[in-house]
């Protein structure tokens, strides 16, 4: 409601609201195909939904959303084809309560049957094995996957394989069995070479001496070169206060050489 206020030019603007009741969550229900109890379900619903919904209030947005993370917890966990066919919503006579129903075929649990890593030759199998923790026979957890990838690429670059890759990282690193009962993983990995540093070139200074510069380096001529050297020595050259901006790479960069010329 608008009334003139006694000043010139303003207005008083009047809100008359009706909130209605909170709707709470009476009960979380599961219907359809799935192996476990509705305790456990209700427990992994409830993982990554909003505040809102952990309250047991209902809201319809954020109902929805949960059932998506519910959906993408379940794929985690191995049973790939999980889908919610259904979402039904039921209120009590006073409209303040509300029974959720979640029509859920989960599907099979897919399970990882082995784990291949080609073209490798600077690592043996038992080593790379340990380095993705992904054991035989244990669900396809795709959040694992992930994590396996940034281990391998870790594993190598910590030790000078600056130019590694995995070339599948994006498709086909996953290859299914007819049913998706089980799932081999396979690794198709570009090593590169083993940088090492031969050689190291400073430039852009005009008032700053050069041994400055290299005294804040973590490599030298002769070591290994990694992300973390490099990472550490730009951080180091930053905190001196003496440089407008550090870059550091090399002179050889996305090339088969091993032996390279540093770029400060």
């Amino acid at each position: 409601d608008e009334t003139q206020a006694p000043q010139n030019h303003k207005k008083l603007v009047a809100f008359t609201v009706k909130e209605g009741s909170v709707i709470k969550i009476d009960k979380l229900l599961f219907q359809g195909r799935y192996s476990r109890s509705p305790e456990k379900y209700e427990k992994l619903f409830m993982k990554n939904a909003s505040d809102i919904i952990r309250q047991k209030l209902y809201y319809k947005n954020d109902l929805d959303q949960a059932v998506g993370f519910f959906v993408q917890e379940l794929q985690n966990e191995g049973y790939l084809l999980a889908q919610v066919i259904s979402t039904r919503v039921s209120y009590n006579a006073a409209k303040d309560r509300v029974n959720v129903t979640i029509n859920l075929d989960e599907g099979l649990q897919t399970s990882v049957k082995s784990l291949v890593f080609e073209n490798t030759k600077a690592f043996d199998k038992a080593l790379l094995e340990k380095t993705v923790d992904i054991k035989i026979g244990e669900p396809l957890r795709l959040s694992k996957i992930e994590n396996s990838i940034k281990a391998l690429k870790n594993l190598y670059k910590e030790k000078g394989y600056l130019e590694m890759m995995v070339l599948n990282e994006k498709q086909d690193l996953v290859r299914y069995n007819e049913d998706n009962s089980q799932a081999t993983l396979v690794y198709r990995i570009f090593e590169g070479p083993q940088v090492r540093v031969v050689s190291i070139v400073v430039e852009g200074l005009r008032v700053t001496k050069e041994f400055v510069v290299r005294y804040e380096l973590d490599f030298k001529e002769g070591d290994l070169l990694t992300p973390n050297k490099i990472e550490e020595s730009i951080s180091r050259l930053q905190r001196s206060g003496y440089f407008s901006s550090v870059d550091i790479r090399t002179l050889e960069e996305k090339t088969e050489v091993a032996n390279r010329t540093v770029i400060i």
